[in-house]
């Protein structure tokens, strides 16, 4: 069975904060998105309690969502030097201000991660992101 497409952007609700059926605005959760995030969560393997898979409207989206459960303010994190755009944006304009630290490095010189993993404040996580999907190389 196919799930219908839910094309709205608010649901009705009882009263202010009275959800019905769960949802009040799209942009928060939908049965759409709802259905989509079971599925991949099923799909992954997924059957522990309190497990689920997360849809994003945006890789950048996901990318926040994920750096700030991982870290905390006064955290640092290793990027790469040849970042996405994006992802450097994020952490020099919105992230450093929430208290975030980064260390731009070149990911392939590993000596220069060693030393920014062995610094005196040593980096707490390291970032990653892959411009193209494993799945959409050319073999």
């Amino acid at each position: 069975m196919v799930p219908p497409i839910y094309q709205t952007s608010t649901f009705k609700q009882d009263g202010v904060g009275g959800l019905r059926g769960g949802f009040e605005y799209s942009r928060t959760a939908n049965p759409t998105r709802s259905a989509l995030e079971e599925c991949l969560a099923a799909l992954e393997g997924s059957t522990q309690a309190g497990t689920q898979a997360l849809a994003f409207a945006s890789g950048m989206a996901a990318e926040d969502c994920l750096i700030r459960a991982v870290c905390s303010p006064g955290d640092r994190v290793v990027i790469p030097d040849d970042a996405y755009g994006g992802t450097y944006r994020l952490f020099a304009a919105v992230l450093a201000r929430w208290g975030l630290d980064y260390v731009p490095v070149h990911l392939s010189d590993l000596a220069a991660v060693r030393r920014c993993l062995a610094d005196s404040r040593p980096a707490s996580s390291g970032w990653r992101r892959l411009p193209t999907p494993c799945w959409a190389s050319p073999t």
